[in-house]
Order: structure tokens, then C-alpha cells, then sequence
């Protein structure tokens, strides 16, 4: 079952709503709003709530304990990065747009909501789509 942990969070400001983007990973765009992923943004934490429109605040993890999305069937233990949506991945290392944003605690399939050690952040880790 996935859980969460006492973890560090920011508020942001939303780009739009957001409320399909909870447990998502999340950019600043560049108005300075938060935004849901698209392939080649730096992700900067993962989305904790749902804000519903253009301006409403949303609380993102920035490390820590999340729960998450998860785009894969991922194991526990294996690192993971984000897709194009902002859903966990496996991490495979033979592409080099998809940046490890941390370690599994808890797996499952596509579509469950798993639990991450969120480590990665805006310093590199972009969202990208499988290839």
C-alpha cells in the first residue's frame, strides 16, 4: 500500500488545473506558474493535491517520501524518472533524457499509485517520453 512520509513541499501557483496532475511530477513553466509535464521540462518535485484552475496554489514535494503515479510496472528498490505525462518510470539508463528522480518503496503497474524516495529535482531531471 502506498504511503508517505514527513517530506519537504513548496507552494506553487497553477498554470491550469491541475487536479489530473496529484501525484504527478510538475514544472515551473515560464511564467513562473506551475505546469503539468510535457517532454523536456525539468521536473521540480511532485504534485501532493489537485488545484482546479489558473492561479490556485498546489503543494509539491520537492524531496522526500511521496506517493506517485506510476507510468510502468516498477519493483521496489529500482530507480525511477518520469514520463511525459509525469508518471514514474523504470529508469534504464541507455537514454539519457530520462534523469532518475529517486528509488521505489513501494511498485506496482501502470496506473497504481506507488511510493517514491523522492531525490531528483529541477537540476535535472526532465520529463521525456519512453523511446
Amino acid at each position: 500500500m502506498a504511503y508517505e512520509s514527513p517530506m519537504t513541499c513548496i507552494n506553487v501557483v497553477a498554470s491550469a488545473d491541475l487536479s489530473a496532475s496529484q501525484f504527478r511530477g510538475v514544472s515551473i513553466g515560464t511564467t513562473g506558474l506551475a505546469t503539468a509535464g510535457s517532454a523536456g521540462d525539468p521536473v521540480i518535485g511532485i504534485l501532493q493535491d489537485k488545484p482546479t484552475a489558473l492561479g490556485h496554489v498546489g503543494t509539491v514535494c520537492v524531496f522526500g517520501v511521496s506517493k506517485i503515479e506510476l507510468g510502468g510496472t516498477l519493483a521496489v528498490g529500482a530507480r525511477f524518472a518520469f514520463d511525459a505525462d509525469g508518471k514514474a518510470i523504470a529508469f534504464t539508463g541507455s537514454n539519457f533524457d530520462y534523469v532518475i528522480g529517486g528509488f521505489v518503496l513501494v511498485g506496482g503497474d501502470s496506473g497504481n499509485i506507488g511510493t517514491v524516495l523522492f531525490t531528483g529535482g529541477a537540476g535535472g531531471s526532465n520529463l521525456s517520453s519512453p523511446t
